[in-house]
């Protein structure tokens, strides 16, 4: 529970850090995911799609500096996550 602990914090920091926003975060036998989103409605910058790749090195060395395994993707274009979003950050760990 400890690293569960540890890596949630390490990606909320890094993504208020750049403006997005924790869209979910799951706890499963297999790992856990976490799904960020930038771009809401409210926060939209020009420059999202490079704040959302930040995000994702940022936790990424975060993460291997712990020891803790990670794999990361990033997509962009237009969601819906009740309100429409434009770009959705997921990562995901099948060891915490």
């Amino acid at each position: 529970m400890n690293q569960v602990q540890e890596a949630l914090t390490i990606m909320q920091s890094s993504i208020l850090q750049f403006g997005g926003k924790l869209r979910q975060f799951l706890v499963e036998d297999k790992g856990s995911t976490l799904i960020a989103a930038f771009g809401l409605p409210g926060s939209t910058h020009e420059d999202d799609p490079w704040r959302a790749v930040m995000t994702a090195m940022s936790i990424s060395r975060q993460l291997t500096a712990v020891a803790l395994p990670n794999r990361i993707g990033v997509t962009s274009g237009e969601a819906f996550c009740g309100r429409a979003c434009r770009i959705l950050l997921a990562t995901s760990s099948n060891t915490l």
